[in-house]
C-alpha cells in the first residue's frame, strides 16, 4: 500500500531529527537496513551502528556493527522508530542490542542532562582548518575548566578521548558528546603534547 504524502513527510522528518541529533546527545551514529547490510548481518529489521564516539560513555557501551533491534520493547524497523531517543527529555530507553555471532541485549541510554554538557563548559573555539596535527584553539573562555587545565589560544587540540581531532566539525561533535565524566583531552603547545583528564 502506497504511504500517505503526510505520513511519509513525518517520518522523513523523524528520521532527519534522529540523524542531527543522535551524535550530539548520545555519540553515535547509525544507518538504515538495506539488503546487503541484511544479508551480511543476518538480520531482516534493525538499524546499524556505524560510528561510535569513545568519548561518549554513553555510547561505549556500543561497538560499529551492533544493530539497534527495539526501543523500549518498540521494534526499531527504520530510522524514524528512533524517535524516542531523541524526545524522551531526561527519561532513559532501554534499547536491545545484537552484536554479530551473539545473542541480543540490553543496554539503557540517558542522555547527559543540559548541566553535564560540556561545550558550554569548555567554551573552547576552533580554527576552520583541516590537520592531522589536530586543530588551532583560537580562544578559551575565562574561568573555564579548559583554562584550568592549562589550554591556551594558539595551542592545538589534538585528541578527545580516544578520538582525533582533524577539523572544526571533529571538534564540535567531540565537545558536545563529552558526557558528564571526567574526559582525556590531548593538546599541544609550544611543540610538546599534554594530557589532561578534564571534568569532574
Amino acid at each position: 500500500a502506497a504511504v500517505p504524502v503526510a505520513s511519509l513527510g513525518q517520518l522523513l522528518a523523524a528520521a532527519g531529527s534522529v540523524n542531527r541529533r543522535l551524535p550530539e546527545m548520545y555519540g553515535f551514529t547509525v544507518t538504515p537496513l538495506n539488503r546487503r547490510l541484511g544479508a551480511y548481518f543476518h538480520l531482516d529489521s534493525g538499524v546499524i551502528v556505524t560510528e561510535v564516539n569513545l568519548a561518549s560513555a554513553v555510547a561505549s557501551q556500543l561497538r560499529v556493527g551492533d544493530a539497534l533491534m527495539s526501543i523500549d520493547s518498540h521494534p526499531v524497523a527504520q530510522l524514524a522508530d528512533l524517535a524516542p531517543l531523541v524526545t524522551s527529555g531526561d527519561s532513559a530507553v532501554h534499547a536491545a542490542v545484537r552484536r554479530r555471532g551473539t545473542s541480543t541485549s540490553t543496554i539503557r541510554l540517558a542522555h547527559p542532562p543540559a548541566s553535564a554538557t560540556r561545550r558550554d563548559e569548555l567554551d573552547i573555539a576552533v580554527g576552520a582548518e583541516e590537520s592531522s596535527r589536530g586543530i588551532r584553539i583560537t580562544s578559551v573562555r575565562h574561568g573555564s575548566p579548559a583554562e584550568a587545565a592549562g589550554l591556551v589560544a594558539g595551542d592545538r587540540l589534538v585528541r578527545v578521548g580516544n578520538r582525533p581531532v582533524r577539523n572544526e566539525s571533529d571538534a564540535r561533535r567531540l565537545l558536545l558528546s563529552m558526557s558528564a565524566a571526567p574526559t582525556f583531552v590531548v593538546f599541544e603547545h609550544g611543540g610538546i603534547q599534554h594530557g589532561i583528564l578534564i571534568g569532574q
